[in-house]
This record gives C-alpha cells, sequence and structure tokens, in this order.
C-alpha cells in the first residue's frame, strides 16, 4: 500500500517539498547561491526602480489642475 503513487502524495506537502527543493540547491549550487543570491536581489532593485518610475511617467503626463479662483479678490478692504 505504500508503494502505491497516489498515497505518496498524502505524505508530501509543501514544506516537505520546500526542504527537498533547498537541501538539493545546497548541495548541487553550494558555491553558486551566493551569485544567484546576488542576481535576484539586482533583479528587485531594478523591478522596482522600473515600477516607481513608471509611477513617475504617469505622474508627468498628467497635467497640473488648474489653481480655483481667488474668492476674496472681489472684496475691498
Amino acid at each position: 500500500m505504500l508503494h502505491d503513487p497516489e498515497m505518496l502524495a498524502w505524505f508530501l506537502g509543501g514544506y516537505e517539498v520546500a526542504i527537498v527543493i533547498v537541501l538539493a540547491m545546497l548541495i548541487f549550487y553550494g558555491k553558486r547561491l551566493p551569485d544567484i543570491g546576488r542576481n535576484v536581489g539586482r533583479s528587485i532593485v531594478e523591478f522596482k526602480k522600473g515600477i516607481s518610475g513608471a509611477d513617475d511617467d504617469e505622474k508627468k503626463k498628467t497635467p497640473a489642475a488648474p489653481a480655483p479662483p481667488d474668492q476674496d479678490s472681489g472684496k475691498t478692504s
């Protein structure tokens, strides 16, 4: 019964699969992990710059609202 592939799926959860993946990365890519981490960090920074740059571009494209007329201009002191 334990050799049934459908039964094996019940024993492997998300945490177990994540642990197996992390261990495999440590074994096979141990020397390259700092480079991979550095590249992922740079990618995240570039992505955030791109997102904020897109927000800045949209702010520049939208015209500024005209100033409301001064209500006090008709009054004399």
